[in-house]
C-alpha cells in the first residue's frame, strides 16, 4: 500500500513547522508549501493561512502581507482566517498602524469582519488614540463589535492591559444596561 501526501497531510506539516523551532518555523512552513509543485499539489487556503500564522508567531508581517498580496495576484480566494493570521503578525509590537491599515483594506475588499477583525481594530485604537476612542468604536457609529460575552471579555481585557480601568469600568456599564 503507497501513501502519499495530500493537502490535509501537507497542510498539517506546515501547521506544524509553523509552531515549531521558537518562532522560527515559519521558513521550514515556506518549504514545505515551495515544495507542493514538486508533488503536483496545489496548497489550499487552510494550509496558506497556516503558513501565514507561521510568519505571525515569527513576528513576520511583511511576509504575511506579501503572501495575501501573492494570493490575490494569483487568484486565491482568502477568508477572514487569512486576514485575522495576518492582523496577529500585524499586531506584534507597536504594529497598531499596520493593523488599521489592513483593516481598511478588508472593509475595501467586502470582507466581513469576525470577533477577532473586531478586537485587532479595537486594541489597535485603544494603543493609537486612546481608550476613550476605542470605548466610542466598540459601541458607536450604530456598530457594536462586542456582539456578545467573548467581545465584551476581550474589551474589558484589553484596557486592563493597558493599566486603563476607567475604560475596563465604562465597557463594564455598557454590558450592565
Amino acid at each position: 500500500m503507497e501513501v502519499r501526501p495530500t493537502i490535509v497531510t501537507c497542510g498539517a506539516a506546515v501547521q506544524a513547522a509553523g509552531r515549531a523551532l521558537h518562532g522560527r518555523g515559519w521558513t521550514l512552513a515556506t518549504l514545505l508549501i515551495e515544495s507542493l509543485q514538486n508533488i503536483h499539489l496545489q496548497a489550499g487556503i487552510v494550509s496558506l493561512n497556516s503558513l501565514i500564522a507561521a510568519c505571525n508567531l515569527g513576528g513576520r508581517w511583511k511576509n504575511s502581507i506579501e503572501l495575501i498580496t501573492s494570493f490575490k495576484r494569483e487568484g486565491i480566494q482568502t477568508d477572514v482566517w487569512t486576514w485575522n493570521s495576518a492582523l496577529g503578525a500585524g499586531g506584534n509590537g507597536s504594529g497598531w498602524k499596520r493593523v488599521l491599515s489592513l483593516l481598511k483594506t478588508m472593509r475595501h475588499s467586502a470582507m466581513q469582519l469576525d470577533a477577532v477583525s473586531s478586537n485587532s481594530e479595537i486594541q489597535s485604537i485603544a494603543e493609537s488614540r486612546g481608550w476613550e476612542k476605542a470605548l466610542l468604536a466598540i459601541g458607536g457609529g450604530g456598530r457594536c463589535y462586542c456582539t456578545n460575552t467573548i467581545g465584551f471579555n476581550s474589551g474589558i481585557s484589553i484596557f486592563s492591559s493597558m493599566s486603563k480601568w476607567r475604560g475596563a469600568l465604562a465597557l463594564f456599564a455598557v454590558i450592565c444596561k
